[in-house]
């Protein structure tokens, strides 16, 4: 089984989505909160910061949320007899599904975050989503760890080429890394709740089928 942290609705509020050219455009969206309750926790600062994340959330947005997500749980349960390579193949569609999902919802936060520059924290969601759903040296992969390491020092190099050093993508490049380094360090232990939520009930294998 595959489960994603809930999005809690916790009010609505008036924003402007205007900006500096447009001047005042303000609308109303519909604000919510992830709800990580039973997940594994990530290196505290970072655990920190994605659980007081905030998402304005309308219609659009919320239905292609929950297809993709429940596009993701199909394909991650549905049975496979296959040799392992293959059968991880197949999983392809429910991580990248996976991935829609929380890109989605990063989205969402334009509007009520001050600071934009953390976009690897959409990964920091995926990653802890991961954590304690499949094999740990799947997890960074499926969150795309390494992928956004070789953006981030990309992005650095061409920064510093400039003689830019120092400005908003080296400290990106910086909060990155720290990240990564601290991701790396933190054990994996998973929380007393996190076991009752997902083995109180007969597990069903995504691979075979079988109930454990």
């Amino acid at each position: 089984m595959l489960y994603f942290p809930k999005l809690i609705y916790l009010d609505q509020r008036t924003v402007n989505n205007g900006g500096p050219l447009l001047g005042d455009h303000s609308k109303e969206i519909n604000v919510y909160q992830l709800d990580w309750s039973g997940f594994n926790h990530l290196p505290t600062m970072y655990n920190n910061e994605v659980n007081s994340l905030l998402f304005g959330i309308d219609a659009n947005y919320l239905a292609e949320i929950e297809r993709n997500q429940n596009r993701a749980i199909e394909e991650w349960n549905y049975a496979r007899d296959f040799d392992t390579c293959i059968r991880d193949m197949c999983l392809g569609p429910a991580i990248a599904h996976v991935q829609v999902v929380f890109k989605l919802i990063w989205d969402c936060t334009y509007y009520l975050q001050e600071d934009h520059s953390k976009w690897w924290l959409s990964n920091a969601m995926i990653y802890r989503m991961w954590m304690g759903q499949t094999g740990g040296g799947c997890v960074s992969r499926n969150a795309k760890i390494d992928e956004l390491r070789e953006t981030a020092d990309r992005l650095y190099l061409q920064e510093y080429e400039a003689g830019q050093h120092g400005d908003i993508l080296g400290r990106l490049h910086s909060d990155f890394t720290n990240f990564l380094i601290a991701i790396r360090k933190h054990p994996r232990v998973f929380p007393k709740e996190y076991k009752m939520l997902r083995f109180k009930e007969s597990y069903v294998s995504p691979f075979t089928g079988e109930k454990h």
